[in-house]
């Protein structure tokens, strides 16, 4: 999956309209990285590929937050090679973090101890990992297909 969420990410700093192109990609890095400083906690705690990406969704500001900083370093120079380096030396820092991160709202549909409604202007969640979750499910169906057929 983060395979096709890196290819998706650069697909859509492709798009022809100025600034939002770069903005979309930037967005989508941003999730795709904590996706994946949070990886490791989620597995060590026992939780399923859907139960990963429902949390992220939920709390889609929190996770944005988090992977923005290193998205941003990470894209700062036009040599991909230097971009792959700074990840590298960005890394551990984010892994060490995210075990002691606390993400919030602990509970995105009741905030505020449920005496609170959530906004109705801000999404409660945002299915960011919904296109690479298609492409898989795409790819796995044409690879079942092909081998049937031998």
């Amino acid at each position: 999956m983060l395979a096709t969420c890196v290819l998706i990410s650069f697909s859509l700093g492709r798009i022809p309209i100025p600034i939002f192109g770069r903005l979309a990609e930037t967005a989508y890095f941003s999730w795709v990285n904590s996706y994946y400083f949070f990886e490791h906690v989620w597995i060590a705690r026992g939780s399923s590929l859907s139960e990963r990406v429902r949390g992220l969704e939920e709390r889609w500001a929190y996770y944005a937050a988090f992977g923005l900083p290193g998205t941003l370093i990470c894209s700062c120079s036009g040599n991909p090679l230097f971009n792959m380096a700074l990840f590298a030396a960005l890394c551990p820092p984010y892994l060490l973090m995210a075990p002691h991160a606390r993400p919030v709202p602990q509970e995105p549909y009741a905030p505020k101890g449920g005496n609170a409604f959530p906004s109705p202007f801000v999404p409660i969640r945002v299915p960011v990992f919904q296109p690479a979750i298609w492409v898989d499910d795409m790819v796995l169906k044409v690879i079942e297909w092909i081998t049937r057929r031998k």
